[in-house]
């Protein structure tokens, strides 16, 4: 079997994803043979882009200094209360059309309460991207009563930087030597890239303006990822970690 992370680049497409496929090898080339079942697991793949720092207005100033969640339409705080925002423009992703949990993360250094420590470990790290995990299942299941497993970190790294950690689901596919996982594909935006729009008023909820262009325009990546296969009762597994 064979587990791969994509980054194409050609002059009419574009396109990233990743894999995992069975097959065996002939005189010239792959012979594909199907599995049983295949799943592939996204743990986590991070992406940094050159995003300026937004201004967030808050109506308690104090919480503008704390992570923002971003789900159904609604700027929440981790408490799960409304946050009134105004004049506030901040990066936004959604996989599938699907409007996933976003958590932005201003610049602080280390958040406590979270055990997460930005100052000595990146955000890639396995230790923070488990605190990450932890703080976002929870808040989905306390505050939302959500079973989604699904969610997007972005966190201001510098006044001119964006870190993104998306964590991933588990998918399955029967009887098939192929299981693909586009994240962007440029006639067909699988991660798809908004700004929340600025507006006068305070308020909770969330108004959308399209920016497809932020997704491909990554200038480094990373990748945690891993393929099983099944054929009767005997499993196959790999993992693949790629540090630009």
């Amino acid at each position: 079997m064979q587990i791969e992370f994509w980054n194409e680049n050609f002059w009419i497409y574009e396109s990233a994803g990743t894999k995992v496929q069975t097959h065996d090898e002939g005189w010239f080339w792959w012979n594909n043979i199907d599995s049983d079942e295949l799943r592939l697991g996204v743990n986590r793949v991070y992406l940094k882009y050159n995003i300026p720092q937004p201004s967030i207005n808050t109506l308690v100033p104090a919480h503008a200094r704390q992570p923002v969640f971003m789900k159904n339409g609604e700027y929440i705080r981790q408490n799960g209360d409304p946050l009134l925002v105004r004049n506030t423009s901040l990066p936004f992703f959604e996989i599938d059309d699907v409007p996933i949990l976003n958590i932005y993360i201003p610049n602080l250094p280390v958040i406590g309460d979270w055990n997460l420590d930005l100052s000595t470990d990146d955000i890639f790290s396995e230790s923070n991207v488990r605190s990450l995990y932890t703080v976002a299942i929870n808040f989905l299941r306390n505050n939302l009563g959500s079973q989604e497993k699904e969610f997007i970190v972005s966190y201001q790294s510098s006044p001119h930087e964006v870190e993104l950690i998306y964590v991933g689901d588990r998918y399955q596919k029967f009887n098939t030597h192929e299981l693909k996982k586009y994240f962007y594909r440029d006639w067909n935006f699988v991660i798809g890239t908004k700004l929340t729009e600025k507006r006068d008023s305070w308020s909770s909820n969330i108004t959308f303006q399209p920016d497809p262009h932020i997704f491909p325009n990554f200038t480094e990546y990373k990748v945690d990822i891993y393929g099983l296969a099944r054929r009767g009762n005997e499993w196959q597994g790999k993992r693949l970690l790629v540090v630009e």
